[in-house]
């Protein structure tokens, strides 16, 4: 080949390769700058909210794939799934140890947030039906702003109950620094004032990470997202032995049953791959173990319990980040 031919060639190498990398950069942006947020609550006939109930939130419309997030409802019903971009999902739940899957829903391109109400029957039929709202994408709120406006039928409610080691304290105060995951310089420190046992806060809506301090006792890192004009319940809980635990990261881990049962006092063991670091517990009801202030790299999960099929040992290696919550699920295989 002459040599002015190699040059041409090794040119045109150069260019498309350029191409390719380009296009991979705004394929990644774009991915980026679209991802949605989704809130739901969980109600009864009755319309009494269900606390504890886990949600899981799979890719796809059939397949069984690995679970992308598990979000624990709290007090009043609700979830939050902090992001998922365009396409098709599905969610499941736990009730009464029996797995619940809803219908597909869709997630389309510039949504912000999703928001949903799911409503179970528990009474009548043996399946234990589970209706679901219409999935209400709503447009991206406006941008917020860092002055402290009064509050307003603008902003969101965020209340809840006031626990120290495990009691409820009916008075004193704390303070609470509610950092926007959207806006970097919108983060207000608020002092607040406990009034039988109960505080509130108003806030421009969207989503939040939650610091929470009292007599120098950091609270467990919260995220929630709130709605304007509606109030979401968050109860807050101090304990002494949080003291110091400011680093590191917090990570959940549910362990299953292959009939999707929550274990409730399945060992679960957290080793660092490099190092010493090791962290055991017990799930709680909820078949559910969160490790707080964990360092971040990588680490070797295990859980322990009795199975369908006697002993079960399942064991997973996760990644765990600074500053990124880590939700994980363990399944006994069928």
């Amino acid at each position: 080949m002459k040599w002015y031919l190699k040059v041409y060639f090794l040119l045109f190498v150069f260019i498309a390769s350029c191409f390719a990398i380009g296009w991979l950069i705004v394929q990644k942006k774009n991915n980026s700058c679209t991802t949605s947020h989704i809130v739901g609550s969980i109600w009864d006939v009755a319309n009494k909210s269900l606390p504890g109930i886990p949600v899981m939130l799979y890719e796809g419309a059939n397949k069984e794939e690995d679970c992308l997030y598990t979000s624990i409802s709290n007090k009043g019903g609700k979830f939050y799934i902090p992001k998922a971009n365009p396409g098709t999902y599905r969610l499941a739940t736990i009730i009464d140890k029996e797995r619940l899957v809803l219908q597909p829903f869709q997630i389309m391109e510039d949504t912000y947030l999703v928001e949903m109400k799911l409503i179970y029957s528990g009474t009548g039929d043996p399946k234990r039906l589970v209706q679901e709202t219409q999935p209400k994408p709503l447009p991206k709120p406006p941008e917020i702003k860092i002055k402290e406006e009064p509050p307003s039928e603008s902003k969101g409610l965020l209340e809840g109950q006031v626990y120290l080691d495990k009691s409820l304290l009916e008075a004193g105060s704390f303070t609470l620094i509610a950092q926007s995951t959207e806006s970097s310089q919108y983060a207000p420190n608020f002092t607040i004032s406990i009034d039988k046992g109960f505080y509130k806060v108003y806030l421009a809506p969207g989503p939040y990470s939650l610091k929470a301090s009292m007599q120098g006792i950091v609270a467990q890192g919260l995220e929630v997202f709130l709605l304007a004009g509606q109030t979401t319940k968050m109860d807050l809980y101090f304990e002494k032995e949080t003291l110091q635990k400011k680093a590191g990261t917090d990570i959940s881990i549910t362990v299953i049953d292959a009939s999707w049962t929550p274990q409730l006092a399945a060992q679960v063991i957290l080793i660092r791959m490099e190092g010493s670091y090791q962290k055991e517990g017990e799930t709680d009801e909820n078949g559910e173990k969160i490790f707080t202030g964990v360092p971040a790299g990588e680490y070797q999960v295990k859980a322990i319990f009795n199975g369908l099929r006697g002993r079960c040992e399942l064991q997973e290696n996760v990644t765990i980040t600074e500053g990124k919550f880590t939700s994980l699920v363990l399944r006994e295989t069928d």
